[in-house]
């Protein structure tokens, strides 16, 4: 009788460890099916056509564009870079980078040491072409990397920025540059001495003397018509599609 009971007892319990075992199996089934649903609700998410400007846009809203070019070796992306907004029309065209916006950039004459003093004595406007100027004071105690510290001192105001580079033992030139490209930079006497036209920048007149750069537009033709811009930033072409040039390649068609 008491193996009897026992047998019994010990029976039992297997069952309730088989129940055991399979609820824990059915747990883990339930939290693998959670998971999965998760994950499924997230990529439906991502899939769902979103008009929120806050969120991001639906994949299936997302635009591409592809370059080709019938000439060999040539990488049409080396030449421009393109984005295509999501409302942008689907479309083929043809364009041609012809040429690069640059910035002017002159220089001074050369001189044996940029820290000497150049014992002048003057003001003189500085600035771009249809932008803000403002005058620069120079002193008989500045050297040219002094006047180039004190015209970088305004070239948030003025847009243009100067160096003073050493091209060769013992020759320093000091050049100025526009921060914007095809925009003259402009510079006018105030007071004193000459400045620009003492260190070469200018002749008598005001006429850049040693021009480095002129500043040039940059243009590009979609569908044999030609574009041309400031900077190298096309965003008024082609509704929805940006252009960005990169190098000049005049003839080759993408």
């Amino acid at each position: 009788l008491i193996e009897a009971a026992y047998n019994q007892r010990i029976s039992e319990a297997t069952k309730n460890d088989d129940k055991v075992t399979k609820n824990t199996t059915r747990i883990g089934a339930l939290s693998n099916l959670q998971t999965l649903s998760t994950s499924l609700q997230t990529s439906l998410t991502k899939l769902r056509t979103n008009y929120s400007l806050l969120s991001d846009p639906s994949v299936f809203n997302l635009k591409s564009g592809t370059f080709t070019t019938a000439t060999t070796g040539v990488n049409p992306s080396s030449f421009v870079s393109v984005s295509i907004d999501n409302d942008a029309v689907p479309g083929t065209y043809s364009v041609q980078v012809n040429a690069l916006a640059s910035a002017q950039k002159v220089r001074s004459t050369s001189f044996a040491d940029a820290t000497t003093t150049q014992n002048l004595n003057g003001n003189f406007q500085i600035g771009l072409a249809g932008g803000a100027s403002t005058s620069i004071a120079v002193t008989a105690g500045m050297s040219l990397n002094d006047i180039a510290s004190a015209i970088n001192a305004q070239k948030n105001t003025t847009n243009v920025s100067a160096s003073v580079l050493q091209v060769s033992p013992g020759q320093y030139q000091l050049y100025l540059t526009a921060n914007q490209t095809n925009k003259q930079i402009v510079t006018s006497v105030d007071s004193g001495d000459d400045v620009l036209q003492s260190i070469g920048i200018t002749n008598g007149g005001g006429t850049f003397v040693n021009q480095v750069q002129p500043a040039s537009a940059a243009q590009i033709t979609v569908d044999n018509v030609l574009f041309t811009r400031d900077s190298n930033a096309f965003s008024d072409v082609i509704d929805g599609v940006n252009f960005d040039l990169l190098t000049a390649n005049p003839g080759v068609t993408y």
